[in-house]
């Protein structure tokens, strides 16, 4: 039932650690944006009213037809009657001005000005002013997402709960569901197809992190295979409830909300794990992200079609060729090959689909991860015979006419490998994906991996995007990136630099002993 964030993976070489990269957005305080963007607004019942405040991206330079609307509810620092507060207390609401280049949204922030959200009264006056916004503005009513924190988490599991035909996904943070819903479990099935990520930190000091452990049971046991629960170890954050922080400068949450949709699940009858998305890269690269936003990439030129992972779909139980092949590839009929960045999990439990298709032809991947590659084939009775065929420094995997290029990184894995291919660098796990796990053990051995890494790139032309294995992040990764890496690495093997969790952001927390360490651009800060 409980999974917690800070778990890495501990391999030959480096634990890296495998989630979405921390978006690079510039503002680290919540008042870094002008909230005049945020427009005025109240809604009256009889004689209570409550203001809130309403970001509209069609006001502020954008152009779609209609946007996803984000409801969000404080915590009790909010509590008042400025209309204001709920916008400055913290990055709740104005993170998503942050990113609205990445996914513009209508952001609704009302104000509780008494008591608590979970009171009828309140309930009742925040779903109006959500009705009377959607009605007046150009609203996807099929992405009407919820996320809150402490007492705004208690709101969202409320709002969840009470109107569960509304929302596509919620995120409620450090919350409690009100004890009245579990003397009525039948409340949580209508919740069964819901995407929602709740978190909560295991030594939170004010609300016990028992709350977010029994909703998530209470629904797990509804028959909800898609909820997602992550728990921080104690001391990971302090104070331990204010768990909002690290969530908010994490990339993942956000990205993987934006993909939720009531049309994607029909209207929530679909479990949502089971699922994919895309996006169109280039002219010949699709991204395809499961329900944990695993990045799975698709090359299809005139000559072929060649696959860069797998994902790992509902536990390699979703269908990854037939949503390839229905939503992805020209020529429906295609023959492919696949390759693999390494052998973790979440990279390869696609291969059941692909493999039952008929139409894979080769698996590449490096020799030092074979082991691990069939201890999961195995489990799925799949024997890949001469299909499966091993990759090294300097081959050339051809698909179509075009070349990808293999460099070995190891260290992620001891057969960590990375493909070039025209202006992109396919790189799995091989330099992590937002935030990288240094430890002093390995390190040493690591570091010869990324210096060898970046003497390829230079000699090549430094001119690439990185395309990496998990999430997608506002601002693509391009070569400071992995030179911010290399200078981790060095720093740690020269004594300047403690061992710890590096994440690509500045502000964003990853605590490690005396505190914290992050790094943007070329600076290398710790706290």
């Amino acid at each position: 039932m409980k999974s917690k964030i800070l778990k890495p993976v501990v391999l030959s070489g480096i634990t890296a650690f495998c989630m979405a990269p921390a978006l690079a957005v510039g503002a680290t305080e919540a008042d870094a944006v002008d909230i005049s963007v945020f427009e005025s607004g109240e809604t009256t019942i009889d004689d209570k009213t409550m203001e809130y405040r309403l970001y509209d991206p069609s006001e502020n330079g954008y152009s779609e037809e209609s946007y996803p609307l984000v409801l969000f509810l404080h915590g009790e620092d909010a509590v008042g009657d400025d209309n204001e507060a709920q916008l400055t207390a913290n990055k709740g609401a104005t993170l998503w001005v942050e990113l609205a280049d990445q996914n513009p949204a209508y952001v609704l922030a009302p104000q509780c000005q008494e008591e608590d959200w979970t009171t009828d009264e309140n309930i009742a006056l925040v779903k109006q002013a959500l009705d009377e916004v959607i009605a007046e503005n150009n609203v996807d009513t099929d992405r009407i997402y919820i996320e809150g924190m402490s007492m705004g988490g208690t709101g969202t599991w409320k709002m969840l709960l009470e109107y569960p035909d509304v929302f596509a996904a919620g995120m409620p943070i450090c919350g409690q569901v009100p004890e009245e819903y579990y003397e009525n479990p039948d409340a949580f099935k209508a919740l069964v197809n819901m995407p929602i990520w709740a978190f909560h930190a295991a030594d939170d000091e004010v609300i016990p992190v028992e709350e977010t452990a029994n909703a998530v049971a209470a629904l797990q046991e509804a028959g909800s295979k898609c909820v997602k629960y992550e728990e921080w170890s104690a001391g990971s954050i302090t104070p331990g409830h204010e768990i909002w922080n690290r969530v908010f400068d994490i990339g993942t949450p956000y990205n993987w909300l934006m993909v939720q949709s009531r049309a994607r699940t029909e209207d929530n009858t679909l479990d949502p794990s089971m699922l994919f998305s895309k996006k169109v890269i280039s002219d010949t690269i699709t991204r395809v992200c499961d329900y944990e936003l695993g990045q799975i990439y698709v090359v299809e030129n005139e000559g072929g079609v060649l696959l860069i992972d797998t994902g790992m779909g509902g536990m390699g139980e979703a269908d990854l060729y037939a949503y390839i092949r229905d939503e992805v590839l020209k020529n429906k009929d295609a023959e492919f090959d696949l390759v693999l960045t390494h052998n973790h999990v979440d990279h390869v439990l696609g291969i059941p689909s692909l493999f039952n298709s008929g139409k894979l032809k080769n698996v590449y991947i490096h020799e030092a991860d074979k082991d691990g590659l069939l201890e999961w084939t195995n489990q799925f009775s799949i024997d890949l015979g001469d299909s499966l065929q091993f990759i090294q420094e300097g081959d050339v995997i051809t698909v179509g006419d075009e070349t990808l290029d293999v460099v070995e990184v190891p260290g992620h894995t001891p057969g960590s490998v990375v493909f070039f291919y025209n202006d992109y660098i396919f790189t799995g796990d091989a330099i992590g994906s937002g935030d990288l796990w240094l430890t002093g053990e390995y390190v040493e051995n690591y570091l010869p991996s990324i210096e060898h890494f970046l003497a390829e790139i230079e000699e090549r032309g430094n001119a690439f995007e990185i395309l990496p294995g998990h999430a997608e992040n506002k601002e693509p990764f391009y070569i400071q990136y992995v030179e911010d890496i290399e200078s981790c690495a060095q720093g740690i093997v020269d004594g300047s630099l403690p061992i710890g969790v590096y994440t690509r952001r500045v502000g964003a927390y990853a605590t490690y002993n005396s505190g914290n360490i992050y790094f943007d651009s070329s600076k290398i800060t710790v706290e």
